[in-house]
């Protein structure tokens, strides 16, 4: 009797265990929507929220980036422009994507657990799971016991892939604030942008919405195309062939953090994504102002 309560207790325990993960997991994929949402990422409503694909299929995240930062002479000189010059400090959103592969999040469940209850083809991922657990309760004690230890190692690997998904994400809020607070200046939002008179006012570097490229990969393959009579072309998204609109993108965008008058011509770039580059912008920052010319 004592070892049935025993058994019974430690089953009740790994189902808790395994609740509990499945309600931090959805929180952290929940929070993962969130934050590619507020970059005009696409999330598409079906059983449960899912991602746009690319080209070949695979599920991305993507986020606006401020990587480094840039420090150039200015156009304009101040007068008298004997031994000044304008050293210009100034950032650009970049726009990059995560492929969420088997090498971030596995595919499904292992083939050991498939092999006791096959996995449900039409929901997504984190409903897949919820479902898959629900249906493993209708097992006998023996079995779920066994189950569920094997299931529990599962969703902690899926955890971790949910940990770096987050975390990947929130580097482009840490950049952001990282400039804000230094420069006491607010970045802009990421903007979405079709074409504006022609299919040449979208930046190379722009993300397109639709397949999760650079706009200037849209030519590599041929997908090119006249624009009426004129020798104009534009590069076609895959995805889009055949539409008589071009694909929405998000657009890169410069921001002049700050000008300084200085002796002297410069011209660097910082990387603020690691301490060591934030600490030598700073110091060069600030020495332009300290020897700052009036």
């Amino acid at each position: 009797a004592d070892q049935r309560m025993t058994e019974h207790h430690d089953l009740a325990m790994s189902i808790r265990l395994v609740r509990a993960l499945l309600t931090t997991n959805e929180e952290i994929w929940d929070r993962c929507f969130n934050m590619h949402r507020r970059v005009g990422g696409h999330v598409f409503a079906g059983d449960a929220p899912s991602l746009e694909k690319d080209v070949f299929g695979t599920a991305f995240f993507t986020r606006m980036i401020y990587r480094y930062v840039h420090v150039y002479p200015g156009s304009s000189v101040p007068s008298p422009p004997t031994h000044k010059t304008l050293s210009v400090f100034e950032v650009s959103a970049s726009y990059e994507k995560l492929a969420i592969d088997h090498n971030v999040l596995p595919d499904t469940v292992p083939e050991e657990l498939a092999a006791i209850i096959c996995v449900p083809t039409k929901l997504a991922f984190p409903g897949v799971y919820q479902a898959y657990f629900e249906t493993a309760l209708m097992l006998n004690d023996e079995a779920l016991s066994h189950f569920l230890d094997r299931f529990r190692l599962h969703l902690e690997t899926v955890q971790v892939g949910l940990g770096q998904i987050e975390s990947w994400l929130g580097g482009a809020d840490d950049s952001r604030s990282y400039l804000e607070k230094i420069f006491d200046k607010k970045l802009p939002d990421p903007v979405k942008k079709g074409c504006v008179g022609c299919c040449y006012s979208h930046h190379d570097c722009a993300i397109c919405l639709n397949c999760g490229n650079e706009y200037a990969q849209h030519g590599v393959g041929g997908y090119t195309e006249l624009i009426g009579e004129r020798s104009m072309s534009r590069h076609v998204c895959p995805v889009r062939l055949g539409s008589a609109c071009c694909a929405t993108y998000l657009t890169n965008q410069s921001v002049e953090l700050e000008s300084i008058v200085s002796s002297g011509t410069h011209t660097d770039k910082f990387e603020i994504c690691s301490e060591a580059g934030r600490t030598k912008l700073e110091i060069f920052r600030d020495y332009l102002r300290c020897n700052s010319v009036m």
